[in-house]
């Protein structure tokens, strides 16, 4: 499971994931999404791939569970 994280959450500078593909089961597995981003402005955006989550509906990383795989945090400058 992947599981995106802004920084900020909102406004200048943040960017958010939506449209995750999904599993055969219809739960969120988000190998594809459609980034949107907000207002020009700094900020940071995080990708989480998570082993065996226990909450795949999860919105969040912490309340996903499971074993983090992979953990990378980008720059981001919306011009």
């Amino acid at each position: 499971l992947f599981l995106f994280s802004s920084n900020p959450i909102a406004g200048a500078g943040s960017v958010f994931a939506t449209n995750g593909n999904k599993d055969k089961n219809a739960a969120p597995l988000n190998q594809s999404f459609v980034l949107n981003t907000n207002a020009a402005g700094a900020g940071k955006f995080q990708v989480v791939l998570l082993h065996e989550p226990s909450n795949k509906n999860a919105t969040s990383i912490n309340a996903a569970g499971g074993e983090t795989d992979l953990d990378a945090t980008f720059p981001v400058l919306i011009q």
